[in-house]
């Protein structure tokens, strides 16, 4: 496909998109989704999560545990949907267009 992610990283970026982790005030810890993850890739979500990080597509807030975030919404959006997720900008209003 068009972006160059790995499944492992997919599945990254669609939690953190999933739990609505767009900016520093709703990160999200990755350790809940460690056990599952591991079960399925063989890799940790945190060892993921820093080559996300260093192409761009998140940022992270040292915590007592580290926290994530998306930090590139469009770039997400559209590497999510180029592999068959379901994902819309959020910084774009859908619903709310009244036609006259």
């Amino acid at each position: 496909m068009g972006c160059g992610l790995k499944d492992d990283e997919l599945e990254v970026l669609n939690a953190l998109y999933r739990h609505h982790c767009f900016n520093d005030k709703a990160s999200y810890n990755l350790k809940q989704i460690a056990q599952a993850f591991r079960r399925k890739f063989g890799r940790d979500p945190r060892d993921v999560a820093k080559d996300l990080e260093k192409m761009g597509y998140i940022k992270s807030k040292p915590k007592k545990d580290m926290k994530y975030w998306i930090d590139d919404m469009g770039l997400a959006c559209y590497a999510l949907n180029q592999h068959g997720y379901n994902a819309i900008d959020g910084r774009v209003p859908q619903g709310r267009i009244h036609h006259l």
